[in-house]
């Protein structure tokens, strides 16, 4: 089944085939972590990355309309766990590629320093 899911042609044919699985029995427990894990995973990619922090400084609203209040809003109500999860992963970027500009610019001073 996992690999049926996996392979699967769009989101929502995963969903519906992840529908048909048992749960593990700590999943209340653990999915907003396997969540995090999988939007880092993802968000790894340059490209995704960028669109994400392009978002900056905004809230990410994860809203729909079949009435999922855990991982987003629907109706003005709902958790809104994934929207939140993002701008972690967000804030988790921003701050990795700051670092990484901060150091190229401290490197490019040290260099010009030393007549390179």
């Amino acid at each position: 089944m996992k690999r049926r899911i996996r392979l699967s042609g769009t989101p929502q044919q995963a969903k519906t085939l992840g529908r048909s699985c048992q749960l593990r029995a700590d999943w209340d427990e653990v999915k907003d972590k396997v969540m995090f894990e999988i939007l880092q995973a993802k968000f790894r990619d340059r490209r995704l990355a960028k669109d994400l922090l392009d978002t900056r400084p905004h809230d990410l609203i994860e809203g729909n309309t079949w009435g999922d209040t855990y991982w987003g809003v629907c109706n003005g109500e709902g958790e809104n766990k994934l929207g939140k999860l993002l701008m972690k992963v967000r804030n988790r970027l921003s701050n990795k590629y700051s670092s990484t500009a901060m150091k190229a610019k401290r490197i490019g001073r040290a260099m010009r320093e030393r007549g390179h």
